[in-house]
């Protein structure tokens, strides 16, 4: 509770002033009023002077990594809150986003933009995946393995990937591509995540050889806590992980199983949501959760009330070894 009532009010802000018609994310706003308005000034005024002189300007620019930053943070509310509005909100921000910015299986930094970067691409991963353990639907392992397919035009030859495609008209260092310490966190991170969730079997590899690439201790210890990405990368990349398997019809328990499985506080669980003969797992005749590592599986647990419980004897048992001791 701590923490949900002040994220609220940060959904509430990008529902009221930073959401486009048709869902998606607009780039910022001003901090100030205008050159004579700063906004220390204007946000101690009270609501109704703030209405009578107007609003900070909104720059109504959509980019395809911050929307996908936005909607991977929306799925973790919604797997926290269990709120069905504001994982509707991540859904139309990157329906929107696979809308405008979409070319091919890349996508665009922005309406407009020549060259494919290696932020949108990552970031948009990230949130497809997201939403497809938040639903459960199709659609987005299908705009998840179009996106993968597209991080092979920024591939470096070394391990790891570009910022972007070349730039014709770049001269000097700006024509010189790089690989970006923290975008190869985030990359690694989405490549993991579609591992586990069985999109490809050679994902793995490329995460650690991404991670490999940029593993240089001293250029580490230059960049201070600029290494999060990175070192959540190598985590997920080391840690033994939990897969829980839901299985059921369109139904009430099937929907409930789900969202206990969401709701597992485990940072490398993965949940799947199959329906009975399109599932990795059998029906056994009700709704069912399977807890699953590498090795083995559990028995099904068919009480969303009971799943924690059966998850905590999962990882006891030596199963998968719990990542917070």
């Amino acid at each position: 509770p701590r923490w949900i009532a002040p994220t609220r009010e940060v959904e509430r802000y990008l529902a009221a002033q930073l959401t486009a018609p048709d869902g998606a994310f607009w780039a910022s706003q001003d901090a100030d009023l205008d050159a004579d308005t700063p906004g220390e000034t204007y946000y101690g005024w009270g609501a109704e002077r703030r209405r009578e002189a107007g609003q900070p300007r909104v720059d109504r620019s959509v980019y395809a990594d911050r929307n996908g930053r936005l909607v991977v943070a929306l799925a973790e509310l919604h797997a926290a809150t269990g709120d069905p509005a504001t994982l509707e909100r991540a859904r139309r921000a990157a329906e929107a986003v696979d809308g405008r910015l979409r070319r091919g299986d890349a996508y665009l930094h922005g309406e407009g933009g020549r060259l494919l970067h290696l932020g949108d691409q990552a970031w948009m991963l990230r949130a497809e995946l997201a939403l497809l353990e938040a639903t459960g639907e199709g659609v987005w392992r299908e705009r998840a393995a179009r996106t993968l397919r597209a991080l092979d035009a920024l591939r470096h030859p070394d391990g790891g990937w570009y910022a972007h495609t070349e730039d014709p008209e770049a001269a000097g260092a700006l024509a010189e591509r790089r690989r970006p310490l923290v975008l190869q966190g985030v990359v690694a991170r989405g490549l993991l995540r579609a591992h586990r969730l069985g999109l490809g079997e050679g994902l793995r590899a490329d995460a650690a050889a991404a991670l490999e690439a940029v593993a240089d201790r001293s250029r580490l210890r230059r960049r201070g806590r600029r290494i999060a990405e990175l070192l959540l990368a190598l985590e997920e990349l080391e840690a033994p992980w939990l897969r829980v398997s839901i299985v059921g019809p369109e139904e009430p328990r099937t929907a409930a199983l789900h969202r206990a499985a969401l709701a597992l506080p485990l940072p490398t669980r993965r949940v799947e949501l199959g329906r009975p003969g399109a599932s990795r797992y059998p029906y056994p005749g009700e709704p069912a959760a399977y807890l699953c590592d590498d090795e083995a599986c559990s028995l099904p647990v068919h009480d969303p009330a009971e799943l924690a419980g059966a998850a905590e004897r999962f990882l006891d048992a030596g199963r998968v070894a719990d990542p917070r001791r």
